[in-house]
This record gives structure tokens, C-alpha cells and sequence, in this order.
């Protein structure tokens, strides 16, 4: 049935038993991605900087596993050709990675029967759907599996969750609203999908002692396996996938085969299903909850991180009559809005732009995913939807929510696009047969002259549902009309409002620069000699309880002394210097983190964030040049020679404000200069 793909193939003779064996579910079985997944693979489709396949295999390399097999359907050649260009795989040359093929697999449970088959896998082994993203090391989950097993051969799968609270965006998602009941050590004694709001349990279950209730876990597609697996799947042909495995081991009383939990709390990890926990999962990597997997660190390019969780690729071109607001990444190349039209601001917030993408003037994009080569014509208006790659959109155009946009589509001008509607480039068939809730109709819809494309109207446009776009709570950071009038009125400075309190302060890194603000207001400048030592430890505990990660305390502590001295009566450029220089202690822990290469980076984004800091304030730019020369003379060594030039030779953002800092700071930079050079010569 199926065929080995890559060397090596079957036989019985591995000595498997000491080495970690990883099967990486590259298929999906399903058609919630069309039509975005008519010629690609689920897995390979981008998520934010990279491919969803390698957020996996990374899981899976610092998790210790030594052999990773990529299971497949369809789309055999591209997974193929990805698997095999990894760049992650250079920094790991005797892990084995390879794909296995079965062209003629209905379900994840046909794969597992052949691969039981072929008799290469050891005792235990991990197996994982392509689309999960963690930044958690599953290696003591492993010991934990394997010990229990020596101890207990019935133990033979332990399913991994992921505490979620309901009404998190995640949870809307189609595969992760389901209720357990548990035992001992984390015994998984049942399982349930809720119908009509009511949840049926085994009553055999509930009479096993103590038992916990739990409906706030969420289900990351992650499990530990025992051998035993395979051989359930070989003996069972009705199972189809891992939730029927689970429901059999909970029902079946014969084999007596039983299932415990590891439940986490403080890492991340989620499955990208469907187009909803696309968007979740997307949002929650541009807000570093999944650090160090974040866009600075972590995907194909480099990308600069500034304030408000904004990430600017290489040669992005942003023209004065833009403003990027928090949780975006703007693809290498991009161009975003237009220097002739100075009156029509383009706003994009919430967002991913993908590389070479072309965003005219006056346009509004919230929530949007633009792929690669995305053109969006002047005035433009779209909400909460996917664009795919080489797209366009003519000017006029408003796309509504849960909106998809096929490749290489185009659609206007001046037409507008319903809620839930999928333009596809062909004709989709069947694509929905198996999707119980999901129903498609061909439908009249204006596109515009210039289209040629298919319309479906879908009541849940590949897994949108759910998601509320008339709100705003703690896990969306929606805009709707009136948030927008509101802000139009705003001071056009974002650092603050009136009363000192900082705006959007639920994000969790405006929450964390609020805490600076009054740090720095109340135990700098309104009191005297507050020992370095209290405030190292008061920064720490606020870092801690935001949940930051170490780049964005300097820059919130940047911001926050720029923020408090514009404050005081007698602001100048001697003063606000000083203040940057007492603290260079407290810069020093988070500049100096790291060693090598690293350290060099973290200096270069440090001088980013100074300078994203002092934008706003004509003193503070006045004393930027001052403030560099002080941390470059200081004893600790803030900023080095190479760190300074290249942060002034990456003239990447055009604004106005930073040309302006350059052509202040280039007496310092001249300086610079001949003094290498005269050290050269000698």
C-alpha cells in the first residue's frame, strides 16, 4: 500500500531500543484549508516567517529525538524537497529525517497500520500532527512515558494538553473543545465532545475514586507512545485517527489498555487545524507567547523586533503616509503606501505581511494574512482574512471578515465582499464532504471587471467559526469603526495619554512598560538614591509577571525614561543623558545577556529601541548622540564600535525622524571612523 520514501525502509534488525523515534503527521485527512491547500500541503503553508513543518520538527530536535519520519498522502515530492533543505537540520547532522509515502492512505490509521508493518519502530515513540507549534522539550514526558510503561505495561499512550480557559480564541478551533475525566497520576478515565451543550461520560468512570473533572484542556495533537499503538491500530481497522484510539482504550474491555495525561501550564503548544487557530496561533507568535519561536529568532529571514511587537523584514519600504501598529511583521521587500499621497494614511495592525507585498495608500488591514507577492490597490478596506500569494486586490475593494482570497485571484475595483466567502481561482469539489457543519454554495457575487474567479458562499468559511469580530476581550485585539474615530482624535504621540497611563495597556507588553513608566516616575525621579540593587529586583519581578522576554525590558526602560523626563519641568539633553547613564546597571543584565554573536545583536536591537524611544521627543533626539557616546565610553561596555555602525549603516526604516538621528549622530560616527582607522595604522 504504501511506499518507503528517502533511504533506509524495513526490516526487523534496527537496534531502535536506544534511540528517541519521532512520526510526524504531515497529512491532514480533511479539507479545511481550501482552497489554500489545493496545491500545497498544510503543512508547508506559511505561519507568519516560516512552514508549520518546521515549528514541528524543531519541537522534536530539542526534544532529543534522533529519528524523525515525516508521514504523507499527498504532495509527496514538495514534502519531500522541504524535509530535505531544512535549514534547521544543518545544526543537527545525525538526526535521521525522512518522509514515508502512502499515496493510497484514507486516514492517520491506514499510515499507522503500514508503518506497523514495516517493523522500524523500537518500544516507544512520539507522534505528532505537522501543524503543532511548542516551544516546550518533551524529553521528560518521554522518561516519564517510558518508566511507567516498565512499571505498567498497560500504560501505553500519554496524551499531552494544554490548559486553555473557555472563550480563548484557541478553543474555538474544531478539534479542542472536549471535556476529560481523570484518575490517579493523571489517568485519562474518558473522554467527550460535547452534543447540544450536554456532556455524556461513561458512569464506570466516575466510580473510580477521586476522580477530576476538567473542560479547560485543550488538545495539542502530541502523544508518547508505546508500541503498543501501532499494534492497536493493526489489530482495530476501524480506528481512524488518534481520538478513536482513545475513545476504544476508554470503552474496550479486553485489552485493559490504559492512557494517562501531562498536562502544561507555563509552555505553549497548539495545533494549527483550521483557519481559526491559524489566526490564534499566528497572533500568539507575533506576541512572543511562544518565545524563543518568535520572528526575530526563529523562520526564514531576518527580521528587526521594535516596540509594540512590530517586526520589519530586510529592504521593507514604509513611506510617511503609513502607520504599523502592534502585532505586525512586514515581509523583506514590501513596499507600504505612497509618498505622493501624503493626506491618505495607511494603517495595518494585527497583521502578517509576507514578502515582495505592494500595500497602496489609504488603505485598513486588521487581522489580515497577506502571503507572498500580495498587491492591495489604493483604499482598500479588509478585515479578519487570508490573501493568498501573488493575490491582488484592486483599488476600492473592502473585504469583510472570515474572507479567503485564492492565489494569483484578483478581484475590483470598487466591489465588496461579504462575510465567510471564499474566492477560488477553480472550481472547489467536493470540498467540503468532510466537514459536518460546513455547507458551500456557488454564489452571484461581484468581483469586478477584471475577475475571472469563483465565488462559494460558506457558513463556516474553513474553520472561522467562532470567532467574534464585535468585541474586543482579553485574547483579541480587534478595531472596530468607533475605535478608530477614537484614535483618529488621540495626541499622535502613542507613548502616553493625558493622564500618564499608557495605551492598550491589556497587551501584556504595554501592561509591562505601564509598570516601568511608574517605576521609573516614582522610584528614579521622585526619590533619591533608591538602591540599584531594589530596582534590579523590582524590574525582575515585573518582567517575570509580564511574561517578557529579555530584549524588551531595555526597551520598555528606554521608553519609560524618555516618557518620565519630558514629565519634569527642566527636560534637557544633560539630564535625560545622566538618567540613561545611572542606569546603565540595569541595561547591562539584559544588553549583556548573552555572549558572542548574540551580545552583538542584542546591542544592535538596543540601539534600535533607544532610537524607537527618543522618536517623539525633540530633546531626546537632540540627546541620542549623547546617550550612545556615554554607554560606548561607560565601563561595562554598553555598546561596542561594530554594534553602533551597524545599527547606523541599516537605513531600512525611511521615517523622517530616523534619517534625522543619523545626521545628527554622524559627527560621533565620523569619530568613530578615524579613530579605527588611526588605530589601524599603528
Amino acid at each position: 500500500m504504501g511506499k518507503k520514501g528517502g533511504g533506509g525502509g524495513g526490516g526487523g534488525n534496527w537496534e531502535t531500543e536506544e534511540v528517541r523515534q519521532a512520526l510526524v503527521i504531515a497529512d491532514s485527512f480533511d479539507s479545511r484549508f481550501l482552497p489554500l491547500t489545493r496545491s500545497t500541503p498544510r503543512v508547508l503553508l506559511p505561519l507568519v516567517t516560516t512552514t508549520m513543518l518546521d515549528f514541528t520538527v524543531d519541537l522534536l530536535l530539542k526534544s532529543g529525538c534522533q529519528e524523525i519520519f515525516v508521514v504523507c498522502k499527498s504532495f509527496a515530492k514538495q514534502i519531500e524537497e522541504h524535509v530535505a533543505s531544512m535549514d534547521r537540520m544543518k545544526f543537527a547532522p545525525d538526526v535521521r529525517l525522512e518522509t514515508l509515502v502512502y499515496p493510497e492512505a484514507r486516514c492517520l490509521g491506514d499510515c499507522l497500520r503500514e508503518i506497523e508493518k514495516l517493523n522500524f519502530i523500537g518500544k516507544h515513540f512520539v507522534l505528532v500532527h505537522g501543524d503543532v507549534v511548542s516551544n516546550m522539550d518533551l524529553s521528560n514526558t518521554i522518561d516519564e512515558h517510558i518508566a511507567r510503561y516498565e512499571q505498567n505495561k498497560a500504560a501505553i499512550l500519554t496524551v499531552i494538553y494544554k490548559e486553555s480557559k473557555p472563550g480563548h480564541l484557541q478553543r474555538e478551533s474544531q478539534e479542542t473543545n472536549k471535556a476529560h475525566v481523570f484518575g490517579d497520576q493523571g489517568r485519562l478515565l474518558a473522554s467527550t465532545k460535547p452534543k447540544n451543550n450536554i456532556l455524556e461520560f461513561p458512569k464506570e468512570s466516575l466510580d473510580a475514586g477521586t476522580v477530576e473533572y476538567r473542560y479547560d484542556l485543550m488538545e495539542c495533537g502530541l502523544y508518547v507512545c508505546a508500541r503498543d499503538v501501532l499494534m492497536l491500530f493493526h489489530d482495530e481497522f476501524d480506528i481512524e485517527d488518534m481520538w478513536g484510539a482513545i475513545k476504544f482504550i476508554q470503552t474496550d474491555q479486553i485489552r485493559q489498555d490504559q492512557i494517562y495525561s501531562r498536562i502544561i501550564d507555563s509552555k505553549y503548544a497548539a495545533r494549527v487545524s483550521d483557519l481559526n487557530s491559524y489566526h490564534a496561533t499566528s497572533q500568539d507568535i507575533l506576541q512572543r507567547w511562544t518565545y524563543p519561536l518568535v520572528p526575530d529568532l526563529f523562520g526564514h529571514g531576518k527580521y528587526a523586533h521594535r516596540r509594540f511587537n512590530v517586526y520589519l523584514g530586510q529592504n521593507v519600504l514604509l513611506t510617511r503616509g503609513c502607520e504599523i501598529e502592534n502585532n505586525t511583521i512586514i515581509g523583506e521587500g514590501s513596499k507600504i503606501g505612497r509618498e505622493d499621497e501624503d493626506d491618505s494614511i495607511t494603517v495595518i495592525s494585527n497583521s502578517v505581511i509576507g514578502k515582495n507585498c505592494v500595500i497602496g495608500a489609504g488603505v485598513w488591514l486588521d487581522s489580515v494574512y497577506l502571503w507572498d507577492n500580495v498587491v492591495i490597490e489604493d483604499r482598500c478596506i479588509i478585515n479578519h482574512s487570508v490573501i493568498a500569494t501573488g493575490a491582488k486586490i484592486k483599488e476600492g475593494v473592502t473585504v469583510n471578515e472570515r474572507c479567503i482570497i485564492d492565489s494569483n485571484v484578483v478581484v475590483g475595483p470598487s466591489v465588496e465582499i461579504p462575510p465567510n466567502t471564499i474566492i477560488s481561482s477553480e472550481k472547489l469539489e467536493d470540498a467540503f464532504a468532510d466537514d459536518e457543519a460546513s455547507s458551500s454554495d456557488e454564489e452571484d457575487i461581484d468581483l469586478g471587471d477584471d475577475s475571472q474567479a469563483l465565488v462559494i458562499k460558506c457558513e463556516d468559511a474553513c474553520g472561522w467559526a467562532g470567532v467574534s469580530y464585535d468585541s474586543q476581550d482579553e485574547e483579541s485585539t480587534d478595531m472596530d469603526d468607533d475605535s478608530m474615530d477614537d484614535e483618529e482624535d488621540d495626541e499622535e504621540n502613542s507613548d502616553g495619554n493625558d493622564d500618564g497611563s499608557i495605551e492598550g495597556a491589556e497587551n501584556p507588553y504595554n501592561e509591562f512598560l505601564e509598570i516601568m513608566v511608574d517605576l521609573i516616575r516614582e522610584r528614579v525621579y521622585r526619590v533619591e538614591d533608591v538602591p540599584m540593587s531594589e530596582l534590579k529586583l523590582e524590574i525582575k519581578s515585573s518582567k517575570a509577571a509580564c511574561n517578557m522576554d529579555m530584549s524588551q525590558v531595555p526597551e520598555a526602560l528606554a521608553l519609560a525614561i524618555v516618557k518620565c523626563a519630558s514629565e519634569q519641568s527642566n527636560n534637557n539633553i544633560r539630564d535625560l543623558k545622566n538618567m540613561f547613564l545611572k542606569l546603565a546597571p540595569v541595561f547591562e543584565i539584559y544588553v549583556k545577556a548573552n555572549a558572542g554573536i548574540q551580545q552583538h545583536r542584542d546591542m544592535v536591537e538596543f540601539l534600535f529601541s533607544l532610537e524607537d524611544a527618543c522618536i517623539g521627543s525633540q530633546v531626546a533626539m537632540s540627546a541620542f548622540q549623547s546617550i550612545i557616546h556615554g554607554f560606548y565610553d561607560d565601563d561595562r561596555s554598553l555598546l561596542t564600535e561594530e554594534a553602533i555602525m551597524e545599527w547606523y549603516r541599516d537605513t531600512e526604516d525611511n521615517r523622517e525622524e530616523c534619517r534625522k538621528i543619523r545626521t545628527m549622530v554622524l559627527p560621533f560616527i565620523q569619530w568613530l571612523e578615524a579613530a579605527s582607522e588611526e588605530s589601524d595604522s599603528e
